[in-house]
């Protein structure tokens, strides 16, 4: 439970940092950090911070993640983690108690 709450202040450091660096976003002077990490890893985390706020409305967060195994692959973290929180969040915040919320994705191969 201490590892989620830091994890959690942790990541609301992060968006509190970038809503300070919005005037940089609009100039296009935010450049992503990509670096290889664990995709699947990342995702499940996000959403592990995700459920004692879902709890509180009887609201399950079901994760359904199509030809994702645990691999690590280029991508930014802390920026996928910003967009997940979001989406989670307002899911969460719209959603009618005792539902269920779907994360699904899939990892596609790029020619």
């Amino acid at each position: 439970m201490i590892r989620m709450i830091n994890n959690c202040g942790k990541l609301l450091m992060c968006h509190a940092q970038d809503l300070l660096d919005n005037k940089l976003l609009i100039k296009g002077k935010i450049v992503p950090v990509m670096l290889a990490a664990n995709l699947k890893q990342t995702i499940e985390d996000t959403i592990h911070m995700h459920r004692m706020q879902a709890d509180l409305v009887q609201i399950k967060i079901e994760l359904k993640l199509i030809s994702l195994r645990d691999i690590k692959v280029k991508f930014d973290a802390q920026r996928l983690q910003q967009v997940l929180s979001n989406l989670l969040s307002n899911a969460i915040k719209f959603s009618p108690a005792c539902t269920k919320i779907t994360v699904q994705g899939r990892v596609q191969m790029m020619n």
